[in-house]
């Protein structure tokens, strides 16, 4: 009947003691009776095996590669306009590149365009000039129309440092809403973008709780071991930004941008101030970054294909000189002369 304890009682209680010869069998006697305990197997495979080849099967059955992205701006306040702006053009350099909206999560911690002291109702500026801003519908104009194509998946309250990590490592509540579900597999791209406030070692959400360098490091690092991405670009523009990107620059897979190396701060662009918004328009980095980009999406398709490297593009974004907090580039130099298109379009080229 398999192994048992017996318990039994001692003196007047006991009818049938044992007389002081007789020896009593050890606890472990029983045991060894019983069926040895077998692995879990499902029709004789072990379970761990069973896993690994179902994870392998779906890894390799996983072809989809193209781009997913995850954009996010952490700063609330009318005076901190500019960080809507960045996240909106780089969600705009989405756009551009083919990228659908079902594959581009955009989190913005605050509604800039519909405050209401934007005297551009319903619109984010990202340069000066309004008379060519105010083109509707037009991707190539340096406007966002935010109330109408900008598809926001998150906004408000709800952009927290939590919800980030939570979105980045698939980590959801069961009730989170479909667009804020980063579906990606182990042969996806990913790119992640993040614009706000920090110190050096941290990011500031909302201007009330901070993200450590160790925790956005630590939810690439899971990323990677749950399969979430083959490569993955993950771009900072805030002050003392490669103290953030610096540790998980060394992930396997992953390459980094930092706006200002640990020593310097991230300023806005200098040419894009305006009267009317009374505030900075965008940074200089991220202005810098998306104008490389168009110039080089505008250019013949002969010349792209050569000389169209991660590493170019943000060689390209520097020359001008007009970026001066020191921008860095971070990970393996394979992966920085990857054509710039593998990140930034749906097709690749």
């Amino acid at each position: 009947t398999g192994a048992r304890m017996v318990i039994t009682c001692k003196g007047p209680l006991n009818s049938s003691p044992r007389s002081k010869t007789e020896t009593r069998p050890p606890w472990w006697a029983h045991a060894r009776k019983t069926t040895p305990m077998r692995p879990f197997t499902v029709r004789g495979l072990p379970l761990l095996l069973l896993l690994w080849m179902i994870f392998s099967s779906c890894c390799s059955t996983a072809t989809d590669g193209r781009p997913w992205f995850v954009i996010v701006s952490t700063s609330r306040y009318w005076h901190n306009y500019r960080h809507e702006s960045n996240a909106l053009l780089m969600y705009r350099a989405a756009k551009a590149g083919g990228i659908p909206d079902d594959r581009i999560i955009l989190l913005l911690a605050e509604s800039y365009a519909c405050d209401p002291r934007n005297v551009y109702r319903g619109w984010t500026f990202g340069a000066s000039d309004t008379a060519r801003s105010l083109n509707v519908g037009d991707v190539d104009s340096d406007s966002i129309d935010y109330c109408d194509p900008a598809i926001v998946d998150g906004q408000g309250p709800m952009v927290t440092a939590a919800t980030f990590l939570q979105v980045l490592t698939g980590r959801l509540p069961m009730d989170s809403p479909n667009s804020l579900k980063l579906d990606s597999n182990c042969n996806s791209t990913v790119v992640v973008y993040l614009t706000g406030h920090s110190g050096e070692g941290f990011m500031k959400f909302q201007d009330a709780e901070f993200l450590t360098q160790r925790d956005m490091a630590h939810a690439v690092a899971s990323m990677r071991q749950l399969g979430r991405f083959q490569r993955l670009l993950f771009v900072v523009d805030t002050c003392k930004a490669a103290s953030l990107t610096d540790e998980m620059a060394t992930i396997p897979g992953v390459v980094t941008m930092a706006s200002s190396d640990t020593a310097s701060n991230s300023l806005s662009h200098v040419e894009h101030n305006h009267e009317f918004i009374g505030n900075a328009l965008v940074d200089e980095f991220t202005f810098e970054f998306s104008d490389a980009l168009r110039r080089r999406r505008s250019s013949s398709p002969s010349r792209r294909r050569g000389a169209g490297s991660l590493k170019d593009l943000f060689d390209d974004a520097k020359r001008g000189g007009k970026i001066q907090s020191f921008p860095v580039i971070g990970g393996a130099a394979r992966l920085q002369s990857l054509p710039f298109e593998v990140f930034f379009s749906d097709g690749g080229i």
